[in-house]
């Protein structure tokens, strides 16, 4: 089976460019993803600083897409259908709270939760051996199912800038950052497709308490 691997899964923006693989209707593939901070924190004593993250971070970019991936057949006006047969996450998750970022920002009632902080997530093989099944810890008192789910997926809209087709803030008619949750396992209409064949991108997610 044809996969696209973690180290080639760098993009952004949902645009039509050189696809990094082609696939036939009805193919089964593998994609490979990394997580939303392109990999960049895996320990706690590895604060989310633009020190850590690195240039990305300071060009925001964030949630790092598998793609784009060619659909040979598919026409404009169609609606592109994906099945997502599983989803299998690393053995190990982070949460992080950065400084003047989330409900409380720079709160100056609470000024010991502005940050940064980081704190890394296990995750638990389930029944199925996997991780698709798995739980998530927190602590010892802390433990939820995981629930792999879509977090970003999409295809390339004509005007990729007025659509806003980036894997941060990016939604609309040609999909884009979704955490469609419950999918696995399901047919995912995607979008209609803008032109012919499709640039098709993801990335996963899973549930955090």
């Amino acid at each position: 089976m044809r996969r696209i691997l973690r180290r080639d899964a760098y993009e952004y923006e949902m645009v039509v460019k050189e696809p990094k693989l082609k696939v036939s209707l009805g193919e089964t593939f593998v994609c490979e993803t990394e997580d939303a901070l392109n990999g960049m924190i895996s320990r706690e004593d590895q604060l989310p600083t633009p020190e850590t993250l690195g240039p990305r971070f300071e060009r925001f970019e964030m949630n790092p897409l598998c793609g784009p991936i060619y659909v040979e057949g598919a026409k404009p006006g169609d609606t592109l259908v994906v099945r997502i047969h599983d989803i299998v996450v690393a053995d190990q998750g982070v949460s992080c709270i950065f400084p003047g970022v989330g409900p409380l920002a720079d709160s100056a009632q609470y000024p010991e939760c502005r940050g940064p902080f980081t704190k890394i997530i296990k995750h638990l093989p389930g029944p199925s051996g996997t991780t698709s099944d798995g739980k998530g810890v927190l602590s010892d008192r802390i433990i939820w199912d995981l629930n792999p789910h879509v977090g970003c997926i999409g295809t390339a809209p004509v005007r990729p800038i007025a659509a806003g087709a980036d894997s941060v803030f990016g939604q609309g008619q040609h999909g884009g950052n979704m955490d469609v949750r419950r999918q696995e396992g399901k047919p995912a209409p995607v979008t209609r497709i803008p032109r012919r064949g499709v640039s098709l991108s993801r990335r996963y997610t899973c549930l955090r308490g």
